[in-house]
């Protein structure tokens, strides 16, 4: 008999509540569908392996703390995600300088009026 079938058949003899903790317990682990996927990501992130070796330096794991703190929450990347339309609104820095120009002609043609006035 094979590994799992020994197992099986212990739980099995041990009484149904035995029986029963394992099928709860079995019912927990990951799908087939996760665990590829859980593959898949790990296969993507291992040519980064370097980089983040080299970020950490000999080891140094305060460097991967001081990272992930730096990584906003929750609430925050929900935030920017709705403001991202709003940033694609904004005028490049030419004419947000034209604006600026503007701003400080009508403040300089306003004191001259407080001052004649």
């Amino acid at each position: 008999m094979g590994l799992i079938q020994d197992l099986l058949k212990d739980i099995t003899q041990t009484g149904p509540s035995n029986f029963k903790r394992a099928l709860d317990v079995a019912e927990k682990l990951p799908s087939d569908t996760t665990l590829q996927s859980l593959n898949s990501t790990l296969e993507k992130l291992i040519p980064y392996l370097p980089q983040l070796e080299k970020v950490l330096g000999d080891g140094n794991i305060k460097s991967l703390e001081g990272l992930v703190k730096k990584i906003p929450d929750q609430k925050t990347l929900d935030r920017l995600s709705k403001a991202l339309p709003m940033l694609e609104r904004i005028p490049d820095k030419e004419t947000l300088n034209k604006l600026l120009d503007k701003a400080q002609s009508l403040q300089d043609f306003l004191k001259t009026l407080e001052g004649g006035g």
